[in-house]
């Protein structure tokens, strides 16, 4: 099955059935699969010589490629992921996180024809399926990537939360209200202790401009993973677009108590401090009236 799989599904399937109602949308069964479904049989080790580092292996990039990945420096996780890559390119997992890195840097066409490769190689994965689909809606291709989402969703174990929140993202780029329903579907099938996966998703909706939804998904983020700066200045973002300027400011702190050094938290901090008290409470009630 090569590329043009999807475009043969859209062509043989009527649009995805099942989309309003929910079914067939299996959570994942495995209790050990990592989170966002990789490293699911890749266990993170160092070499058992002390200072080769060049010989790290797999699940070691992985896990330094994640990592920074949630910090948001996607071009440091892209080199990480391509180096997992290099150890062992018969392993889905690292061309996954490669994809989405590019997809992060704004590399849409690079994505897809990564994702294009992969899929060459891993046909009947339906993450790849989904991030096919992905690449062809950031690329204009809506139709295609529409049909890319639901051959991945008709796969027998598509109906992870992975393949949900991309579903997501490729109707939210199509302009489709179903969107909103595979977030939920999200919600519903996520390991209880996946963070990175509401992360991801709490990530998009902000630059979706859906703050309260993002919200959601951030606060349940930093539950689960109260140590990540990242997601405490994600959290801080979604607050003070709503005009939630305490609750902002607390946010960043929490973000600059984890990392002292953290010159971007100590901006927003320095910023939020010096708008003058009328201004905010006007900020809060022309956000009120707008929604």
């Amino acid at each position: 099955m090569h590329f043009l799989s999807c475009d043969a599904y859209l062509m043989t399937m009527g649009r995805f059935s099942k989309l309003e109602t929910g079914a067939g949308a299996e959570p994942d069964k495995d209790p050990d699969e990592g989170p966002f479904g990789l490293r699911s049989k890749v266990r993170a080790k160092k070499p058992e010589e002390p200072g080769a580092g060049t010989d790290y292996d797999q699940g070691h990039y992985l896990s330094e490629g994640d990592r920074l990945f949630y910090n948001g420096e996607y071009q440091k996780a892209l080199r990480a992921y391509s180096r997992a890559m290099q150890v062992d390119h018969s392993a889905v997992e690292p061309w996954i996180g490669q994809i989405l890195a590019l997809i992060k840097l704004k590399q849409n066409r690079e994505a897809a024809m990564w994702a294009m490769r992969a899929i060459e190689l891993f046909p009947e994965d339906p993450r790849l399926a989904s991030l096919q689909g992905l690449t062809l809606a950031l690329t204009g291709g809506r139709q295609r990537a529409i049909a890319c989402s639901d051959f991945a969703m008709s796969k027998p174990d598509g109906g992870s939360a992975f393949t949900w929140a991309v579903r997501g993202e490729i109707l939210s780029h199509c302009e489709n209200a179903n969107a909103a329903f595979c977030f939920e579907k999200v919600m519903e099938t996520r390991h209880p202790g996946d963070w990175q996966i509401l992360a991801f998703v709490g990530d998009f909706l902000l630059s979706e401009k859906k703050w309260a939804r993002a919200l959601e998904f951030l606060k349940a983020a930093i539950e689960i993973k109260p140590s990540n700066p990242w997601l405490w200045k994600r959290l801080g973002m979604a607050n003070e677009r709503l005009a939630f300027t305490q609750a902002a400011l607390e946010a960043y702190r929490s973000a600059l108590e984890i990392n002292p050094n953290d010159r971007e938290a100590q901006e927003h901090i320095q910023r939020l401090a010096s708008v003058p008290l009328p201004v905010r409470m006007w900020r809060r009630i022309t956000r009120s009236r707008s929604k």
